[in-house]
């Protein structure tokens, strides 16, 4: 399961990647100009990977639950804010998110994509391989 969670967790930093560019209504590019803070992000990779691993799938079952369980919820998250969303927005500090997974119930957990209430620093997009 170790080889399923490192493969989960390139799929959430490409992700992370994707979130921090631009917005871009007229390219329908949305959920974008945000910072995601993955809590615990080794615990969380390995949760997708024991829950949504398909081996007959193989990859393709990761990269569809990183999409439904993070990218589907920050979306949803993202435009449900206040004010709508523009391209104005590129000119403001980055939305905070977290994503973390959460004990619902005994032995029930899910991932929580929420607004943490901090605006980042406002900084230019910076691609993981820049760095």
């Amino acid at each position: 399961k170790e080889e399923q969670a490192v493969t989960t967790y390139k799929f959430m930093r490409k992700l992370f990647n994707e979130s921090r560019k631009p917005i871009s209504v007229e390219a329908n590019h949305l959920a974008r100009h945000l910072f995601l803070n993955f809590v615990d992000d080794g615990a969380l990779a390995s949760f997708i990977a024991e829950k949504y691993y398909s081996p007959e799938l193989g990859a393709r079952s990761l990269l569809k639950a990183v999409n439904t369980q993070i990218c589907h919820k920050l979306t949803n998250a993202f435009l449900a804010q206040e004010g709508g969303i523009s391209d104005v927005m590129n000119q403001r500090a980055w939305d905070c998110y977290d994503v973390r997974v959460e004990d619902l119930r005994a032995e029930f957990k899910e991932i929580a994509v929420k607004p943490n209430g901090v605006r980042g620093v406002q900084k230019r997009w910076i691609d993981d391989e820049e760095l």
